[in-house]
């Protein structure tokens, strides 16, 4: 009989040992199949990093974050009631409330870039800041959604929606519903006639603030009108 290990839980020294100090991590390995080696899985760091990775290639030094992820990641809220999973990213500052315009959470979308530095870069992000004053168990938020240039490092913000709902693109919040800067186009038509095409700093519905609009307008009632 000759025993086999099928896991490993071990304390891996990691950094600089000094002044009677031993930074570590704890390391959980598993082994996979009976054909490939066993492969660490799941890592706390000395500084507190919780890692999950999927794939011995990985190195959980090349990502930063405290909880990281290499692989998909799936919530099942398996219940027989009408709610579903929640993921909450919430923020504090001790015992003050957040102040204004700041980052409630956010979610970053990006990949490696192999040449200049050698990390991960940021393509897109939506996240929500506090807006607005904070009073009455409530704290209003805007949602924001943006995008990186090409050859730019860091996201601009492209739209938001507002706390009073109003959707923005490109441009400040002016209180209405819609609220565009630049060209709006339509590929289909409206009850036969050319669609409009072009819509700036205006709104389509109401015709407020419309400084150019071509093709076909919608007018407030629905109606269209060449």
């Amino acid at each position: 009989v000759t025993y086999q290990t099928g896991a490993i839980m071990k304390g891996i020294t990691e950094g600089t040992i000094a002044a009677g100090k031993v930074p570590a991590r704890f390391s959980f390995s598993t082994q996979p199949d009976s054909v490939n080696p066993i492969a660490e899985r799941f890592r706390i760091s000395a500084d507190g990093q919780v890692v999950v990775f999927d794939t011995p290639e990985f190195d959980p030094a090349t990502t930063k974050g405290l909880f990281r992820v290499n692989g998909s990641a799936s919530i099942i809220y398996d219940r027989v009631n009408a709610f579903g999973p929640v993921i909450s990213f919430s923020k504090n500052r001790g015992a003050a409330n957040p102040q204004a315009n700041d980052d409630l959470g956010h979610v970053n979308f990006g990949g490696f870039e192999v040449g200049g530095a050698g990390a991960y870069r940021v393509g897109g992000i939506v996240g929500a800041k506090q807006v607005g004053a904070i009073n009455n168990d409530s704290i209003p938020g805007e949602l924001y959604f943006g995008t990186t240039p090409v050859l730019a490092i860091g996201t601009t913000v492209r739209m938001t929606i507002s706390n009073a709902g109003n959707v923005v693109i490109n441009a400040p919040d002016s209180g209405v519903a819609l609220n565009v800067t630049g060209s709006v186009g339509s590929g289909g038509d409206n009850g036969g006639t050319a669609g409009f095409n072009t819509v700036t700093n205006g709104n389509v519905a109401s015709g407020v603030g419309v400084n150019t609009l071509t093709g076909t307008a919608i007018g407030g009632g629905g109606k269209t009108n060449d």
